[in-house]
């Protein structure tokens, strides 16, 4: 069994998780500023570009299921042309982009359903089942092994893999490491999961 947090278009190595173990979705704890739980990372012409959405704070201290985004800004637009732009050629973008723009069309009031929906739209897109099970309360001492939770950090580095794949722009920039698992599925499409068993 892992716990993982649920972030916004995750990075790499939730999905690596979710092939060859039990994932359970952490829920229950309080949202952390600066993490992944309201960004994503993507590659461009320009090199690496944080997609991030823009949070309604309400007070310091919260659960992370009491997240509301800020409607006031137009993220998705700002976002889905981001990866039209950063994706366009990528071999696969076109093969899933209709699935892919559903989750920026549809309304969105809290950061869980986001994060939930994208999971959910990536994993359709790979063919990969969707783990459902989810945290009851906080155990803050979970074992080392089964404690995934600070893949959420945006201090840590999904990088540790030296397998690399092809990138749009790896001629510019050459391999950009710890990207969301958009910017793999949108280059290696169907062979996505043989990199992910492996990684």
């Amino acid at each position: 069994m892992k716990v993982i947090v649920p972030t916004y278009l995750p990075l790499i190595s939730t999905f690596a998780a979710m092939t060859e173990a039990e994932v359970v979705w952490e829920v229950c704890g309080n949202y952390q500023k600066q993490s992944y739980r309201n960004r994503s990372i993507i590659a461009t012409d320009r090199g690496a570009l944080t997609l991030t959405i823009p949070i309604a704070h309400r007070n310091h201290r919260q659960l992370f299921t009491d997240v509301q985004i800020d409607p006031s800004e137009p993220w998705q637009r700002t976002h889905w042309r981001g990866i039209q732009t950063a994706y366009r050629s990528a071999p696969y973008f076109e093969f899933y982009e209709d699935r892919l723009v559903r989750l920026f069309e549809e309304k969105f009031t809290y950061l869980i359903d986001v994060n939930f929906k994208s999971i959910e739209v990536l994993s359709q897109c790979a063919k990969l089942e969707l783990p459902q099970q989810r945290t009851a309360v906080f155990n803050k001492d979970l074992p080392p092994e089964h404690d995934l939770r600070h893949w959420a950090s945006n201090k840590f580095s999904d990088s540790q893999s030296s397998s690399t794949y092809n990138q749009v722009f790896t001629d510019r920039h050459g391999f950009i490491p710890g990207l969301s698992f958009l910017d793999l599925l949108c280059n290696e499409g169907p062979s996505s999961l043989a990199y992910l068993r492996k990684y």
